[in-house]
């Protein structure tokens, strides 16, 4: 929740600390660390919607806690889960500022920061830029289609109140 440029010169030294320089690692971990306040937000407001007496039914017919895990709150959880990973998903695909800080070799650099490296001092061609927009995009509708189901429930979930 704390905006990503007041904690990139820290990621910076600390990534240099634990000697990922030219690693994928350097941006994955911290994409990872700043991704874990949203998911818990999500995850925890759903399951707190859980209804108390379906966890008790499921005790009281032996299941143990691992089994109410993984067969009841996890299935139930799956609209929570699309809608985190889309959300994930965007935010990290389009994350400009640590990828250009963090990143120093150019076959490392992501999508966003290979578009600003187009554009020129004096010229900026266009047809490329736009192009590698719309090819950046792609990937974003294709994980939207694959959750668009779970992302709709996700966002729906909890809107009425019985």
């Amino acid at each position: 929740m704390i905006p990503v440029q007041v904690v990139m010169l820290p990621l910076l030294r600390i990534t240099q600390v634990l000697m990922l320089q030219g690693s994928l690692f350097r941006i994955i971990l911290p994409y990872i660390a700043l991704g874990i306040p949203l998911t818990t937000f999500l995850l925890t407001g759903f399951f707190r919607n859980i209804p108390a007496a379906l966890i008790e039914a499921a005790k009281i017919e032996g299941a143990g806690d691992w089994q109410i895990l993984f067969r009841i709150m996890l299935p139930l959880a799956k609209p929570a889960i699309g809608a985190n990973i889309i959300f994930q998903f965007m935010y990290n695909w389009n994350e400009f500022p640590l990828a250009l800080t963090l990143l120093q070799k150019s076959k490392l650099f992501t999508i966003p920061v290979e578009i600003s490296k187009v554009q020129g001092q004096y010229m900026t061609p266009w047809n490329i830029v736009a192009t590698t927009i719309i090819t950046a995009i792609i990937p974003v509708i294709i994980v939207y289609i694959i959750f668009q189901k779970q992302f709709v429930a996700g966002l729906t979930a909890g809107a009425l109140k019985e």
